[in-house]
């Protein structure tokens, strides 16, 4: 009788074997590089040192893996309502990351054209409220159109209508938020 042996099992083992490799601990891929490879076709028009890495390295590949997840969310999304045309835009923290938020946090999308921002309680620190400004007027408004954004491990943050350039909405658990990489979609 043979025993069958799950794709997970080999990936588990593909993790211990690697995670321990110090000469991937100094050198990993850029975000933009990750986040180029998550699109339909990157890996494809990826060159043979990112496929290299990725294959060999846990920590890239759990980012570029996080890139997928929302990239595919908006390719579903797309497929769906093929009338409708969608943005999609991503943030990272780059400077002072801490472990949860504290302090009012503002941070604008790597393309320029929406601001995320938080700001926790002053006497409830994992309470507050998480806006999203985006241009009111002009070729690139979002007004009345849905849009949702998302923490690194795809915690819905925002989700509505965006009125008046603004979505905005109270949370109660910011301790959980990981503001390292966040996306915005809009449709």
């Amino acid at each position: 009788m043979q025993n069958e042996i799950a794709i997970k099992d080999y990936l588990e083992i593909w993790n211990s074997t690697y995670t321990d490799d110090p000469s991937l601990e100094d050198e990993h891929l850029d975000s933009e590089v990750l986040y180029k490879m998550a699109l339909r076709g990157g890996i494809e028009g990826a060159g043979k040192y990112e496929t290299e890495h990725l294959s060999m390295c846990p920590k890239c590949l759990r980012e570029w893996a996080s890139w997928r997840r929302a990239v595919s969310a908006v390719e579903e999304t797309n497929e769906k309502q093929e009338e409708y045309k969608e943005v999609m835009a991503y943030g990272l923290l780059k400077a002072a990351a801490t472990e949860g938020i504290t302090e009012p946090v503002t941070l604008t999308s790597e393309c320029g054209r929406f601001t995320l921002s938080v700001f926790p309680q002053v006497d409830a620190p994992e309470q507050g409220i998480i806006t999203l400004e985006t241009p009111e007027e002009g070729p690139e408004t979002c007004e009345e159109n849905f849009a949702i954004v998302r923490d690194k491990n795809g915690l819905v943050l925002l989700e509505g209508k965006v009125q008046n350039g603004r979505l905005a909405r109270k949370f109660d658990n910011l301790n959980r938020i990981d503001l390292s990489t966040w996306t915005v979609v809009v449709e």
